[in-house]
């Protein structure tokens, strides 16, 4: 599968290419093909942007049923189960795309929850013992 370049290194390619880097030289620097390479200009020459960002939630037809769950979430102490909530869309309003549509979509409008944090103790092998009791008539 082709490596997706981040931000940073599409940059990195524009500013090389502006002064005069050889494509193939920014492939060997970046560790891609001069394809990727290749790509990236083209697309910053014909001025392409990435059209997916802006587009529409399939989830925001029903907006006011997932505000309804969120709200009578918000009591208890665990983070809202989306699973729950699609299950509940698609039973109530029926099919509004995929369990992952939703996820961003509540991602994107609810905070993030409270961070629980877990400690893990490891000892040493040998210097704790589990002993079961039991008793035998």
């Amino acid at each position: 599968m082709p490596k997706h370049l981040p931000r940073e290194e599409i940059v990195t390619i524009q500013v090389l290419n502006e002064k005069g880097e050889n494509n193939c030289q920014m492939a060997r620097l970046l560790g891609v093909s001069e394809g990727t390479v290749r790509y990236h200009l083209g697309r910053a020459a014909s001025g392409a942007v990435d059209g997916r960002q802006n587009k529409p939630f399939k989830a925001e037809a029903v907006t006011a049923a997932i505000a309804a769950w969120l709200a009578t979430d918000r009591d208890t102490e665990r983070p809202v189960n989306v699973r729950d909530l699609y299950e509940h869309l698609v039973g109530e309003h029926g099919n509004l795309g995929s369990y992952k549509s939703v996820m961003h979509y509540v991602r994107s409008h609810d905070p993030h929850p409270k961070i629980r944090t877990y400690r893990r103790v490891e000892t040493p092998p040998r210097a704790q013992t589990q002993t079961d009791w039991a008793e035998y008539p």
